[in-house]
């Protein structure tokens, strides 16, 4: 309770906080509508931690762009005969199934890069993809 006194105005100087005892304990701060910011406060702040936090951004996001693509690209190799979506989660290593079809294989799909064998019958228990030549 003490931090939150303490540390609040740091964060909010027109923030306040309440603690109220009842049958429950209760702690209520109350910060003031958005937009409500000391003009001074917020350009500074932006300011001193834009330079900070950009570059370390950048660098994740580059990061996790090219792990994506080399993923891909080995995935679609894999995919050079048909492959099933168990064989190619297996073969990437991933045990969440619904993460698999929303961020790897539904992309790849409608990037027209992989293609499902047995395209009217998508949820069929003998699909199989493979990798589209040349991509689109």
């Amino acid at each position: 309770m003490a931090n939150v006194e303490k540390w609040l105005p740091l964060y909010n100087e027109k923030g306040r906080v309440e603690f109220l005892e009842d049958e429950t304990f209760t702690t209520r701060v109350w910060l003031p509508p958005e937009g409500a910011a000391t003009p001074q406060a917020t350009p500074q702040a932006t300011l001193q931690a834009t330079p900070q936090v950009t570059p370390q951004a950048t660098e994740q996001a580059t990061e996790q762009a090219t792990e994506q693509a080399e993923r891909e690209a080995k995935l679609l190799e894999f995919c050079s005969i048909p492959r099933s979506r168990e064989e190619m989660q297996a073969f990437l290593g991933l045990a969440d199934r619904e993460h698999f079809r929303s961020a790897i294989l539904m992309p790849l799909l409608e990037q027209g890069l992989l293609a499902p064998t047995i395209p009217d019958k998508p949820n069929s228990p003998n699909q199989r993809y493979i990798r589209v030549a040349g991509g689109k």
